[in-house]
């Protein structure tokens, strides 16, 4: 018995390692072997770093032990929208630090009025914050503090790879794809690796904040 397209409830034919709905209309695809999937990433050394959960700051550090075990328990739902409270959390992180210096020096005071307005005039989208974190690195752009650097990579992340976008369209609009099909699994893999890579190239920043 061939296996019903979730889409059109056509039916799926495999085609090498895909299954593919044979409605010429549709275009579910997924992937034949994609059960254990989440396994592999679960696996992945390159992903999960075990000095990043060791030596990062706790809020960091537990947020991310929290998606390697979603993952590894099979919750892939649940890994996307722990993705985004890491995104979430990454890029706020840096911004609330650099208040907290702010805060207590009235030269920078002065120097970051216009963040500061902005922070407290509204509640913030996560495009808010990602725009404070522009206006901060337009102002610290020959500083080489730690704090400075992670602020730098991350917002630079969120720009390349359209982070906001990313989160308004896969999750804040409720468009959850099914977890079985490729588009989904690669969304999911390429978000882990930008956790990954950002934590990996930021580790000593993050051991001297």
């Amino acid at each position: 018995m061939s296996k019903i397209c979730f889409k059109c409830n056509g039916s799926l034919f495999q085609l090498g390692s895909k299954l593919v709905c044979q409605n010429e209309q549709c275009d579910y695809v997924e992937l034949a072997s994609s059960k254990n999937w989440f396994e592999e990433l679960g696996k992945d050394d390159n992903l999960w770093i075990q000095p990043i959960k060791e030596q990062t700051p706790y809020l960091i550090a537990i947020e991310y032990d929290k998606l390697h075990k979603l993952l590894v328990s099979g919750s892939t739902y649940g890994v996307q929208f722990q993705i985004k409270d890491m995104f979430e959390v990454l890029l706020k992180f840096p911004i609330l630090i650099l208040l907290s210096e702010v805060l207590e020096s009235k030269k920078l005071k002065y120097e970051y009025q216009d963040v500061l307005t902005r922070l407290t005039g509204k509640p913030l989208s996560l495009g808010d914050w990602h725009q404070v974190a522009l206006e901060i690195r337009k102002k610290s752009s020959t500083k080489n503090e730690p704090i400075f650097e992670i602020l730098r990579d991350i917002s630079g992340i969120y720009e390349k790879y359209q982070i906001v976008n990313w989160r308004n369209e896969r999750i804040g609009h409720g468009a959850l794809k099914l977890d079985n099909s490729t588009d989904f699994q690669n969304d999911i893999r390429k978000m882990l690796y930008l956790i990954s890579e950002h934590l990996t190239r930021c580790q000593t920043y993050y051991v001297e904040v």
